[in-house]
């Protein structure tokens, strides 16, 4: 899978973003603050096979939790530069 083929799909790069300024949170919050399309847990589930992410859920719970991986939150500080350099907030 190309890179073009994994950031073209709908809300991955709003998902890899979310989850990089909320460290830690839940698939839930990530639902609200995103899309509630039914194709997000097949694309979290891509991320985290491409091993951008960790999907934990939590014993007490069962809530999942969110987190990227060193090379998930490099290509996160990437997408933030790219922000930057087009004057996003």
């Amino acid at each position: 899978m190309s890179v073009g083929e994994v950031l073209d799909k709908r809300h991955v790069i709003s998902a890899i973003l979310f989850i990089h300024r909320n460290p830690g949170c839940k698939k839930t919050d990530l639902y609200d603050a995103t899309s509630r399309n039914a194709q997000m847990p097949r694309r979290l589930d891509e991320l985290e096979s491409m091993g951008l992410l960790s999907q934990n859920r939590s014993g007490l719970t069962g809530t999942t939790i969110l987190r990227l991986t060193g090379k998930g939150t490099r290509i996160a500080e990437h997408l933030e530069r790219m922000e930057s350099i087009l004057g996003i907030p």
